[in-house]
């Protein structure tokens, strides 16, 4: 008989500050005076993958149950759902959505060719984002994870944030 894993989304902690500018949110080193800021020190980066047909709903994935047996949580889990689930797609993938809603889909309900969707936690245990982030403006990303930088938009300075069009 297989065992399922425990229950694991992945993450990644970050220091940062987080603000609201033109109703984008970013992740900034220091805020400008000016702007609302959402939250400041340590968080959470979550990553969440599209429903197909329905890109308003994300998952957060926290297990992948396999329909042949057995299954994965945690990095492993986001491994086999970006590069190996393809073969796979009556695997259930059970996480919860952006409202913080538990929720279970079929790997072929997913759109695993949109970009994934950063939410930012306050900690570790949140289940409903702060945000949604939408760029990383940072001079300095040298303590920010690989994963963050393939999936944000990444800009150096606010200039240049508003200059991307």
């Amino acid at each position: 008989m297989y065992r399922l894993p425990p229950r694991h989304p992945v993450g990644d902690a970050i220091e940062g500050t987080l603000i609201t500018l033109d109703g984008q949110t970013l992740l900034v080193d220091t805020a400008p005076a000016d702007v609302s800021v959402v939250h400041a020190g340590q968080m959470i980066l979550r990553y969440a993958v599209v429903y197909l047909g329905r890109s308003y709903h994300a998952i957060v994935p926290e297990l992948i149950a396999m329909d042949t047996g057995g299954g994965y949580s945690g990095e492993e889990a986001w491994d086999f759902l970006i590069n190996k689930s393809n073969l796979f797609p009556r695997a259930d993938v059970i996480g919860y959505r952006e409202d913080g809603e538990e929720d279970m889909v079929t790997v072929k309900s997913l759109d695993l060719a949109a970009p994934v969707r950063t939410f930012v936690y306050a900690d570790e245990n949140s289940r409903r984002p702060i945000g949604v982030l939408s760029a990383i403006v940072m001079q300095d990303t040298s303590q920010l994870p690989q994963r963050a930088l393939d999936y944000c938009a990444h800009y150096a300075t606010l200039a240049d944030w508003y200059g991307r069009q």
